[in-house]
């Protein structure tokens, strides 16, 4: 697995890819997660997967595939860093999770 900074978000934090690539001729799947900063269990499900990916549980999986993860798309709407008022857009618990980017 190699891991790799594709870009920022709006606020500048990194986004991250995790690339499993073997043959660059197999298919590809890409996992896009946390589109939405509301929906957190996507991001606890592709480290999970990262996880296993990495335990050779899973061995003989990527023989045939190349997967590429990018665990938080909207990293902004995660944190609740955004550029509005929250009060009608985030959802209640620890930290602010907005569905929305940070321009929204």
């Amino acid at each position: 697995m190699k891991s790799e900074v594709i870009g920022e978000t709006g606020k500048g934090r990194d986004m991250r890819l995790a690339k499993y690539m073997q043959n660059p001729d197999n298919p590809t799947i890409l996992y896009l997660t946390q589109q939405h900063g509301d929906e957190a269990l996507t991001t606890e499900g592709s480290l999970d997967f990262i996880k296993q990916l990495g335990t050779g549980k899973t061995k003989g999986l990527l023989d045939d595939v190349n997967i590429l993860i990018i665990p938080m798309y909207n990293a902004d709407g995660a944190m609740g860093d955004v550029n509005y008022e929250l009060e009608d857009y985030s959802a209640s618990g620890d930290r602010p999770l907005t569905r929305l980017t940070a321009g929204g």
